[in-house]
């Protein structure tokens, strides 16, 4: 009988998933002071948006970086061992 076990590794690893959760929060987050702005004409929400807005494109570049890093610096491929 012939069996086959196959490693591989997850599609991301714990330090992307981090690094993609803070996108996740503050793009939302740009959204809502922006609908506050809109609601308030308060200058600061503006204020407050465009350094949310830094904040969620800085940590999307580094998941970009790491994602393209994994790409073609990382060991995609499976290994397969016959028993």
């Amino acid at each position: 009988m012939d069996r086959t076990i196959t490693y591989s590794r997850p599609l991301a690893n714990p330090l992307h998933a981090i690094l993609l959760a803070f996108p996740l929060a503050l793009y939302p987050s740009a959204l809502l002071s922006d609908i506050a702005y809109y609601n308030t004409a308060e200058i600061q929400w503006s204020n407050f948006s465009s350094w949310v807005l830094v904040g969620a494109n800085f940590f999307a570049g580094l998941v970009l970086v790491w994602a393209l890093f994994r790409l073609f610096f990382g060991h995609a491929q499976s290994k397969v061992r016959r028993l």
